[in-house]
């Protein structure tokens, strides 16, 4: 969820993992994966940059080989912060992830402030 700065927030249901055939991971203990949060995107012949947040609109059981037919792209102002949440399959536990983010037109910086590991899915 992204919280924008005028105090809206805008959800994506799924974020997109890197290098992912379909619209999760899978992990193990040690492993790592890289989701994708935020792009900046800057126009070479005028030079304003724009911020977009990929929505991965894959369904559950399908593979999509050709890389970006199947992303919804959301325009955003520099969010204030983003909170990321990773529901593991089995056991419905919650892995939730507060950042905040810092930035210019030219840079952004995303620090995690919080962490909550995990969460009981179903007590919510």
């Amino acid at each position: 969820m992204f919280r924008l700065p005028d105090g809206s927030e805008s959800r994506i249901d799924y974020a997109v993992w890197l290098d992912a055939t379909i619209r999760y991971e899978s992990l193990e203990v040690g492993d790592t994966r890289e989701l994708l949060l935020l792009l900046q995107i800057e126009n070479k012949k005028t030079g304003e940059t724009h911020l977009t947040a990929l929505h991965d609109r894959r369904d559950m059981n399908d593979n999509f080989p050709n890389p970006f037919s199947w992303f919804r792209s959301e325009d955003f102002p520099l969010p204030k912060s983003v909170q990321v949440t990773i529901i593991e399959q089995r056991t419905r536990s919650k892995y939730v992830f507060d950042l905040d983010v810092k930035g210019t037109e030219k840079a952004i910086s995303i620090v995690r402030r919080d962490s909550a590991v995990p969460l009981d899915h179903t007590a919510s």
